[in-house]
């Protein structure tokens, strides 16, 4: 029969490598990439959307997903505001 370990020593398993993943140690250069390639991506999302709203059409079918995913919160107000959406007409 084999054994299994118990859940106590897996969860404890888990958690080091959770601590060991979350505080590793990371130069200042890679910190100062990563946050220079998310202004840049930022930056792009925005003129993607900004294209789309104009009607240029330059970034294609990526403006219109940009614009998709910019609508996201007026689409989850519309779907959790219309209360008779989901209402069945007789």
């Amino acid at each position: 029969m084999q054994q299994y370990a118990s859940c106590e020593a897996v969860t404890h398993i888990w958690n080091h490598k959770l601590s060991r993943l979350l505080f590793i140690r990371l130069e200042a250069w890679v910190v100062l990439a990563l946050a220079l390639v998310g202004l840049l991506g930022t930056i792009a999302f925005g003129a993607a959307v900004l294209d789309e709203e104009r009607g240029k059409g330059h970034f294609g079918t990526m403006g219109h997903a940009a614009r998709a995913i910019a609508e996201i919160p007026w689409t989850m107000r519309d779907i959790l505001k219309a209360e008779d959406r989901m209402l069945v007409m007789q």
